[in-house]
């Protein structure tokens, strides 16, 4: 019986020590800017509550955007490749690297333009398109890691 054969992107194994610091180094910014996203918004909540005017929008999209989505993009690319597909590979790298910057920037020119006023203007326009195009990476990128990997499972 000859062996099933996979694609490149996936013959890597868990222990590929150059694929598993990439996938670590991707996992760790994610979760670094997530926190710095938390200390910042966290920080505005408790201006808000003091009574300084600031748009609920910026303190929200801070926390729920910039820290709850980095946070699970980092620690879903580092911990599901391995439990679920069974090796320490991601679909792509390279898109996961511009998931972080799309994510960083797209959050950033959001709030930023909401907080001046210009959301219906092209900065606001273009950063809600990187923003929302980060998250469809992230879904294309570990969706296609994790279906990938598992077609040869039953499932039943």
């Amino acid at each position: 019986m000859q062996a099933k054969a996979y694609p490149a992107w996936a013959q890597s194994s868990l222990y590929d020590q150059a694929m598993v610091n990439a996938v670590y180094r991707v996992a760790f910014r994610f979760v670094l800017m997530s926190l710095i996203y938390l200390a910042i918004g966290v920080s505005l909540g408790g201006l808000i509550f003091l009574g300084v005017w600031i748009p609920v929008f910026v303190h929200a999209h801070l926390n729920l955007y910039g820290f709850v989505l980095m946070f699970v993009s980092g620690v879903a690319y580092k911990l599901l490749p391995p439990m679920f597909a069974r090796r320490q590979v991601l679909f792509s790298l390279r898109l996961a690297r511009l998931q972080f910057w799309l994510a960083n920037g797209g959050l950033v020119g959001m709030v930023g333009a909401y907080a001046l006023g210009l959301e219906a203007t092209v900065l606001g326009i273009v950063a809600m398109v990187m923003a929302v195009a980060a998250v469809w990476i992230f879904i294309l990128n570990l969706g296609v890691t994790l279906y990938g990997a598992n077609r040869e499972i039953p499932h039943g």
